[in-house]
């Protein structure tokens, strides 16, 4: 609900979808401060799975499109 395209309109669920599609890196950028006493960034993970996934039921939280 927070994103939006350079002219302002909202972004659908359907126009992120096509952005994701083939991501395969995320980088973030940060700017070191020697006002900062620490910094940290954790439980950060990416899913993926192929065609050939062989168990019975579908992989959570992985589409199609």
């Amino acid at each position: 609900e927070n994103w939006q395209h350079p002219s302002g309109r909202a972004v659908t669920r359907d126009d992120l979808m096509m952005t994701l599609a083939n991501l395969e890196s995320i980088h973030i950028r940060t700017i070191y401060d020697n006002r900062m006493a620490s910094v940290g960034l954790s439980d950060i993970s990416m899913d993926t799975t192929t065609k050939d996934f062989t168990l019975q039921e579908n992989p959570r939280d992985v589409e199609e499109c």
